[in-house]
């Protein structure tokens, strides 16, 4: 179980300088988790938050399933680092990179969404196709538990589907190719790419576990100090807990030690 994260200030205080990378999740952390993906929004306060950390630090790094061109319209903080599709969209200056070995699966994630669209007859039900994956989202539909499991149903039922990867989050189920990109292996470049020494992760969700491990393995280097921040909430797996350092109870704390990284009163 990780610590409060208010218990420990006195060992984070470290990080109050501009050697340290801010890097975190977007649905979940920065903003709360909506019935319909598209209506999700940062609120101004923590908009002004952002803009005040990405000043102060050396690098602010927004890392989202969104793709990049999504994340970055949604939270807008010019000369933030923005990464999409779980590692599988880079920008590098100014470019966005896709994964060429994710971009191979192209037509096969067009076909699963074709197929599942003609068999899924699931009301609420969302297919975003982010052409290296597909995220299917049933939090609108009034019975979870079974959509998500005539959801998982139909995946298995398609040859097409075998050899991929199929991973579940905050009442979405999304198909990937199983490649080596994962919000981990981005941590990691991050750090080489940029040089960074320092870091705070913050996410809340399955795919920010490979995050926090790579904060942990990396912090075996005695150059290395990284700090992995959990936001809780009541859909918080018990795997995604145990792999942080720390936690926060919801998004309106996080802002609060946001504001304390910053020196101003929270």
């Amino acid at each position: 179980m990780p610590e409060n994260v208010f218990n420990q200030l006195k060992n984070l205080e470290l990080y109050k300088n501009a050697k340290t990378a801010i890097v975190t999740d977007v649905d979940g952390t920065l903003s709360e988790i909506v019935p319909k993906p598209d209506n999700a929004l940062i609120d101004s306060e923590m908009r002004e938050i952002l803009k005040l950390l990405e000043n102060k630090f050396k690098l602010m790094v927004f890392i989202s399933g969104r793709t990049i061109e999504n994340v970055r319209k949604m939270v807008d903080i010019p000369g933030a680092l923005y990464i999409g599709n779980h590692g599988m969209e880079y920008q590098k200056d100014g470019k966005i990179e896709l994964d060429p070995d994710a971009l191979q699966y192209k037509t096969e994630i067009g076909e699963i969404e074709k197929n599942l669209r003609k068999k899924l007859n699931l009301p609420g039900v969302i297919l975003e196709n982010k052409k290296t994956g597909l995220t299917i989202h049933y939090r609108l539909n009034e019975h979870q538990e079974m959509a998500r499991i005539s959801i998982l149903n139909e995946i298995s039922q398609l040859d097409i589907s075998k050899g991929l990867m199929i991973s579940e989050g905050k009442k979405i189920i999304e198909i990937k190719p199983q490649i080596a990109n994962n919000k981990g292996t981005i941590i990691r470049r991050i750090v080489d790419d940029y040089k960074i020494d320092q870091m705070i992760y913050c996410g809340d969700d399955t795919t920010d576990i490979d995050a926090f491990n790579a904060i942990k393995s990396l912090n075996r280097k005695p150059s290395f100090k990284g700090a992995s921040i959990v936001v809780l909430s009541k859909e918080t797996s018990v795997n995604v807990v145990d792999s942080a350092q720390f936690y926060v109870n919801s998004i309106p704390v996080l802002k609060s030690f946001l504001y304390w990284l910053l020196d101003k009163n929270y």
